[in-house]
């Protein structure tokens, strides 16, 4: 038997939309604790992760993992299209999940 029950990880696509911009123009990171230097704390993340804006992408840095995103810009923000597939990647990996 399997019994679907949602994580309960804190929504990081609102957290992207909050800072959609400072994303295209700096490095940030991204912890689950304040004394890990991070510029973004998320409690309920696994791990930190960086987002790295070069030469029109995002590379978002887990552990040994890059990937980049082309970024769209509009209005000197990051898109929403931009943000859904970042959002998409960070759940796929479930960073934002409960470690078991």
């Amino acid at each position: 038997m399997r019994i679907n029950i949602p994580h309960y990880g804190i929504d990081l696509r609102v957290i992207l939309l909050a800072i959609s911009d400072h994303l295209p123009y700096r490095k940030l990171i991204f912890g689950p604790k304040i004394n890990d230097r991070a510029d973004v704390v998320v409690p309920t993340i696994k791990s930190k992760f960086t987002t790295n804006p070069k030469n029109g992408f995002l590379v978002i840095q887990y552990r040994t993992r890059k990937v980049k995103v082309p970024m769209k810009i509009e209005n000197r923000k990051m898109s929403e299209e931009t943000i859904d597939i970042i959002f998409a990647y960070l759940e796929r990996i479930k960073i934002n999940y409960p470690i078991p």
